[in-house]
């Protein structure tokens, strides 16, 4: 099989080796992006959405950009602070290549290094997304490694529960209930939205488990909201 990060420390071993600013890993569909910047650093998948969103946010054809549920509240913050709204859309590939058709959305992506240039293609494409951002960084007239040294650090914690299939449904339900008058967004699965971040308790559509995704104001922050929304559903499930 494909080995994403055999291959991106590969390519970083050849970046800082031939002192370039930049590499790149294709996966074998076209559709996964993994960028090494000059430092020779494979940038996480948070790292390269937000790589993006912070060089797109100038330049984007359209007033939205569509992202996953999943995706970090920094995320965001960045398209927040160009002046543009998010469409947040459920987790799913087809769900996000969907709405990525929509009018006014200028840019897609998930947290997986998946790009989508709507104006060029609603559908993952990593070469068509590798082409964008050395254009991004040239019209910018900065380094990859630059842009990722002034992100902002993301906190974030998932957890899975095993969740025998007949008690799924009746765990979302009784999570809603138990939610009632608090901050949530029911676009996939249950977010709820905490004053120390997020979570999201999200039904896996193939196996027998329900997945937890917690952000925080830090690592801790992340850990605990997780644990609490596992330790609930385990006991739904007694």
């Amino acid at each position: 099989g494909f080995d994403r990060e055999e291959h991106a420390a590969g390519v970083a071993n050849l970046v800082r080796a031939s002192g370039a600013d930049l590499g790149a890993v294709i996966d074998p569909s076209g559709e996964q992006l993994t960028l090494v910047d000059g430092r020779g650093v494979a940038l996480c998948f948070d790292q390269l959405l937000m790589a993006f969103l912070e060089l797109v946010s100038g330049r984007l054809m359209g007033d939205r950009v569509a992202l996953p549920v999943t995706v970090s509240r920094q995320a965001a913050q960045i398209v927040a602070k160009h002046g543009y709204d998010v469409l947040w859309t459920k987790t799913s590939a087809a769900a996000l290549m969907e709405d990525a058709d929509t009018p006014g959305v200028g840019f897609a992506a998930n947290v997986e290094g998946g790009v989508i240039l709507p104006g060029f293609l609603p559908a993952f494409d990593a070469a068509a997304g590798l082409l964008k951002m050395l254009d991004l960084l040239a019209a910018r007239q900065t380094s990859l490694a630059e842009i990722v040294a002034e992100l902002p650090q993301v906190h974030m914690v998932h957890e899975g529960v095993i969740t025998p299939w007949e008690q799924k449904g009746t765990v979302m339900r009784t999570l809603v209930e138990q939610t009632h008058g608090r901050d949530v967004q029911l676009i996939d699965g249950v977010k709820v939205f905490h004053d120390s971040g997020w979570v999201l308790v999200l039904p896996d559509p193939e196996e027998p488990v329900t997945h937890i995704w917690a952000e925080g104001d830090d690592s801790a922050d992340a850990r605990t909201l997780a644990q609490e929304y596992a330790r609930r559903i385990r006991q739904m499930l007694r």
